[in-house]
């Protein structure tokens, strides 16, 4: 992946870790809890009080802390404000930029999605299966080589938004009735980049609401 802007990129992963392990570091002590997101908010559900009685028998609606969000893309940290919602339910407003430790993968989106596929042998549409901000995840009848380049472009809004975006075989494996390839992309604008991030971010918000509703129902 190049040149996707790095602080909105790990807000795209804070998005789509919902549940992952959380510790929160304030002044009183460090608690632990679990990452919530719910819609376009960030909260935090800790197994306890994160500070003591404020002399009024009851802990401040509002408190300063560090958070670290141990993602499957790394751990992420960063300054917060974390304001009560209910009980040891609290709302969480970044304070300051997101660093990321041990760094690992980038966030997938699942989808299902055709694309028309140029290469040097011609045109042909494929189904994409999964996408990041800095490639794909195509289903070929054939394999595709390793290393050859191609121009890709999705088929239908909003992806089609895109426009023509190259890429390079990065890797390949049989999958069923056809072949699993992944692409890496290259030469992505500016714009391409933001656009990529904001329908990945969108796409991953969609499917936490969706699969919220099914506990709720």
């Amino acid at each position: 992946m190049v040149g996707v802007d790095v602080q909105e990129l790990y807000r795209l992963h804070l998005k789509a870790g919902s549940g992952a392990r959380v510790e929160v570091s304030s002044r009183s002590g460090v608690w632990e809890g679990r990452w919530v997101v719910s819609g376009d908010d960030f909260q935090v559900s800790l197994l306890a009080e994160p500070v003591g009685n404020s002399g009024e028998n009851k802990p401040p609606d509002l408190v300063q802390a560090d958070l670290r969000v141990h993602l499957g893309t790394g751990i992420h940290s960063f300054p917060a404000r974390l304001r009560r919602l209910k009980g040891t339910v609290w709302r969480v407003s970044l304070a300051g930029p997101v660093k990321v430790m041990q760094k690992r993968r980038a966030v997938r989106l699942p989808v299902d999605l055709e694309m028309l596929c140029r290469t040097a042998r011609g045109e042909e549409k494929l189904r994409a299966k999964d996408v990041s901000p800095g490639g794909v995840l195509l289903h070929a009848p054939g394999e595709l080589q390793l290393g050859e380049e191609l121009e890709l472009e999705f088929i239908g809004k909003p992806w089609s938004e895109l426009g023509p975006v190259k890429g390079v075989v990065v890797w390949t494996r049989p999958a069923g009735d056809g072949w699993a390839c992944g692409i890496a992309f290259r030469g992505l604008s500016r714009q391409q980049e933001r656009l990529l991030v904001h329908l990945v971010a969108r796409g991953l918000a969609r499917q936490y609401s969706r699969e919220a509703q099914q506990v709720k129902s």
